[in-house]
């Protein structure tokens, strides 16, 4: 069983303009695999995660890519990455040595990033108020794709 925990979300600077709510929240990020804490994250973009999966998943199950997060702050992508593997998917990260070795369906995945997208909404919303959710809301609609780091990749 694989789980994404998210908690101590924080504002990092001032929502001045709409593309600050993408790289002005930060928090802690877990991923859980089998019951154990596979990585944690004190200070993870939460908010740029849960607009390049919300990117990831409007591209439908039949043509869903791989995933590879980038973020803007990092050297390398695959901070976290999901893999289609033999009919189910994987989930890693670039900071472990092995993916989880649990397999989940491409449901259980989907479910798993829209309850991550709709936690993330939840907590903006509470730490920066309503103008930082319709900011929210609106870079998850346009994608911010120059500012969101979350890739698709053929594989």
């Amino acid at each position: 069983m694989i789980s994404i925990g998210l908690s101590d979300v924080f504002l990092d600077g001032l929502l001045t303009q709409p593309r600050d709510v993408v790289v002005s929240f930060e928090g802690r990020l877990s991923l859980g695999c089998d019951g154990l804490v596979y990585f944690e994250d004190e200070f993870f973009p939460v908010v740029e995660l849960a607009v390049a999966l919300s990117g990831w998943l409007r591209l439908g199950e039949a043509i869903r890519p791989d995933f590879d997060f980038e973020a803007m702050s990092a050297e390398e992508p695959g901070i976290l990455w999901f893999r289609s593997f033999d009919g189910s998917w994987r989930v890693g990260s670039i900071w472990q040595d092995s993916p989880c070795a649990a397999t989940v369906t491409l449901q259980q995945l989907d479910d798993l990033a829209l309850g991550y997208v709709s936690t993330v909404r939840d907590r903006v919303l509470s730490v920066g108020g309503r103008q930082a959710l319709t900011w929210l809301d609106r870079a998850i609609s346009e994608g911010f794709s120059d500012s969101a780091g979350g890739r698709a990749s053929g594989g």
